[in-house]
């Protein structure tokens, strides 16, 4: 993780240390120029944070409770994070092993 992305992950999660850290292949409009900026996941204690940094930071937190229909979607190739009502970016670009070591970690049957 680069200066910024510890700064937004440490705004979200404060001291806490990540149960897991995984920079996803998705991308978002963070405000620079020419390429998007990779999106961050990390599984805490009790919840999952869904961030990016960079001009413009982006940072999501949803608990484990609303991550219970979270799935892998192998067409995409992405981890669909569900019900996850109000997260912008639910699915998240990853490998399937990620994507079990985080639905594992969820408590979600795979």
């Amino acid at each position: 993780m680069n200066a910024v992305e510890k700064a937004v992950l440490g705004e979200q999660a404060g001291d806490a240390a990540p149960r897991l850290l995984i920079r996803s292949s998705t991308g978002i409009d963070a405000g620079r120029w020419f390429r998007r900026t990779p999106l961050l996941l990390a599984v805490m204690e009790d919840e999952v944070v869904v961030f990016a940094g960079s001009r413009r930071k982006y940072a999501c937190r949803i608990g484990f409770d609303s991550c219970r229909e979270s799935r892998y979607d192998h067409g995409a190739r992405a981890l669909v994070l569900a019900p996850a009502e109000g997260l912008e970016h639910r699915h998240v670009g990853m490998s399937v092993s990620d994507a079990l070591r985080v639905l594992r970690l969820l408590g979600v049957e795979a």
